[in-house]
């Protein structure tokens, strides 16, 4: 199949918005593809000259199809693959597709596509089905993807549409806040023990606004959150229900505090909860605007940090989707390097935040029990981890919901288990070697430094904070409405992150995937840039250091190379690997070069008449005959 010609008779013969599409990820190659950023080049487009261009920049794509009032269409997406199976929920609906076209997916399902010439809202009604409408797009009928076609089935093809059913119309229709109620039926949906209090927490205070603000009945809203707590496995006891559905509404129509609030002569916290945005929101988009807020606060080593950072914040929101939250470690040499900054921004971004110094462990393990909180310790280079180690065990625990941390309490000598799973951001003046190594292991870490006097930051001012509260609320919806995507996702993993690195990117590289784009890409190579090297990687990278240095000499056809030849030569080999080295994605430098190479015993020499340092194939043919 020719996926040029077949995207240009879409775009010519039928007048339809078409755009690049990756045949393995199914994700769009091109920016802006719903060609709503200002400003930027349109992602899809009708244009012949501009799908040309595409398919020669892309010859491999296949094409896709705006979905929505742009191209006048509405697909149904039936998924069947695994455990997952749409027709049940399709076949309930009861829609006539006779005399539209459908098309068999390569995976067995169906692309059921209707003619609707309005503005309609993507919206997921079940499990495995998926009607497709603005800010959605489908891949188009006669593609194949590896080898396999999206073939029609029922002899109706393109453009030969019949109008959208009203049942589905209505489907459509149903309210953000009705559709907002499906969305958390279908995250509660199957949660397993251990996780149920936090999902139902998040659900019942999200939708509890809904009701203070009259968008929401509140007798609707009570038998949809009991009947969701229903779903767990196994349910979620109703009382317990009801005692969360109370606090929500008393929280969401003032009759809570947020600073806190007095409960028997004490003190307690009711930390502030996000809304989510009503409208729904592109995932790449909201990354993006991630990585922007960030870098408008902070002085990052490189984007791959800023990018880290945004898609941990991203996490927050889909906690406790997976098993496993890697603490973000933020570290400086020395103060005023921009972690408190970093620290104050993270906390106007995430959910139930709570910041704290210097806290003992009876605080932390009970705090992260009864609030569920995203921890902001900060100043952790102060606390004297030999004196708390149960500090530091509670910390070690809280990357997985399977460590409980246990102590006998009262004179009966009751066992109490608390549950310490929380995300957790740790600030402090620390280097490699002064934090506790398993602390360490368990973090995927950044290093900031003190900002030059030429740059310029943005300053922090708590007052006028809106536009960070509103990008909050647009992670929320992103979580809202793909929590079951980024669950099923089982994302690529680069083989340079060892098995526990790997385990705290895994939601991360789940969320970059879902996000699609170019965040797809963007965050493997952050998690290949901040991956902890070990000794045993670094003697591999200093083989393939050596092999290149090999290639260099045999094209420079020199006996001697000054160390800035060899460096050049590095640099401008085909697809160097030494023009993005190290956490800072920057060119190696010949001091980093000296350093890989002394694992050989090979060190520059004084050399030539000019008495400058550089290397002599003769000192590098033993280890290449050795290594290589």
């Amino acid at each position: 199949m020719d996926h040029l010609k077949l995207a240009l008779r879409y775009a010519l013969d039928f007048n339809m918005m078409v755009l690049p599409v990756d045949p393995g990820t199914k994700r769009a190659l091109t920016k802006n593809w719903t060609n709503t950023k200002s400003g930027a080049a349109p992602g899809s487009s009708r244009d012949e000259q501009t799908i040309r261009e595409w398919w020669w920049q892309f010859p491999k794509a296949i094409v896709g199809l705006r979905c929505g009032s742009e191209n006048g269409v509405v697909c149904i997406d039936v998924d069947q693959h695994g455990k997952t199976n749409g027709f049940p929920a399709f076949k309930a609906l009861g829609i006539h597709h006779d005399d539209t076209p459908v098309v068999m997916t390569p995976t067995g399902g169906w692309h059921v596509w209707f003619a609707y010439p309005g503005k309609v809202s993507t919206t997921v009604p079940s499990p495995g089905l998926e009607i497709r409408g603005d800010g959605a797009m489908t891949i188009a009928p006669e593609c194949y993807r590896d080898g396999k076609p999206y073939s029609y089935v029922n002899g109706v093809r393109f453009p030969d549409l019949a109008p959208l059913p009203n049942e589905v119309l209505a489907l459509l229709r149903r309210s953000k806040t009705q559709l907002k109620l499906d969305g958390y039926a279908r995250q509660v949906e199957n949660t397993p023990e251990g996780q149920r209090h936090e999902v139902l927490r998040k659900a019942t205070m999200a939708l509890a606004y809904d009701v203070a603000e009259g968008r929401l009945p509140e007798t609707e809203y009570r038998e949809r959150m009991i009947a969701m707590a229903g779903l767990c496995k196994p349910p979620f006891p109703r009382l317990d229900t009801e005692a969360l559905i109370d606090g929500a509404l008393a929280k969401a129509k003032g009759r809570g505090t947020t600073g806190g609030k007095s409960e028997g002569g004490r003190k307690t916290f009711v930390l502030p909860e996000i809304e989510p945005a009503e409208d729904e929101v592109i995932g790449e988009e909201v990354l993006d605007d991630l990585v922007a807020v960030l870098c408008e606060y902070v002085v990052f080593p490189s984007r791959v940090h800023a990018e880290l950072v945004a898609l941990w914040i991203m996490h927050t929101h889909f906690f406790p989707a997976g098993d496993y939250t890697p603490r973000l470690l933020i570290r400086s040499p020395t103060r005023r390097c921009g972690k408190s900054r970093l620290l104050d921004v993270i906390g106007k971004l995430t959910p139930r935040a709570l910041r704290a110094v210097n806290i003992t462990p009876a605080f932390f393990f009970r705090a992260v029990d009864q609030l569920k909180p995203t921890v902001l310790l900060d100043e952790l280079d102060k606390i004297p981890f030999d004196e708390k180690r149960e500090l530091l065990a509670a910390l070690n625990a809280g990357i997985t919901p399977d460590n409980p941390f246990g102590r006998v309490q009262g004179e009966d000598k009751e066992i109490v288990l608390f549950n310490v799973f929380a995300p957790a951001v740790l600030a402090g003046q620390s280097k490699w070697g002064t934090l506790p190594d398993d602390l360490v292991d368990r973090s995927i870490a950044i290093d900031l430094a003190r900002k030059r006097r030429d740059v310029d930051v943005s300053r922090f001012e708590r007052h006028n904070v809106g536009h960070l509260v509103e990008l909050s609320r647009r992670c929320a919806r992103f979580a809202i409405d793909n929590h079951d995507a980024v669950a099923r996702c089982d994302p690529d993993i680069p083989g340079v992150l060892n098995d526990r690195e790997a385990d705290g990117w895994r939601v991360l590289l789940a969320i970059a995937e879902t996000a699609g784009g170019e965040w797809v890409e963007r965050g493997r190579r952050a998690a290949r840039a901040l991956a902890q090297t070990d000794e045993a990687e670094d003697v591999d990278v200093a083989v393939r250091l050596l092999a290149d240095c090999k290639a260099v000499f045999d094209i420079k056809q020199s006996a001697t190379l000054l160390s800035h030849e060899l460096l050049s030569g590095l640099l401008s080999l085909p697809d160097s690997e030494w023009t993005e080295y190290g956490p800072r994605l920057q060119s190696i430098t010949a001091v980093g070069v000296s350093r890989l190479l002394r694992a050989f015993g090979i060190i520059p020499k004084l050399t030539g008449e000019t008495r400058r340092r550089g290397y002599r194939r003769m000192d590098l043919e033993q280890a290449w005959e050795v290594y290589l």
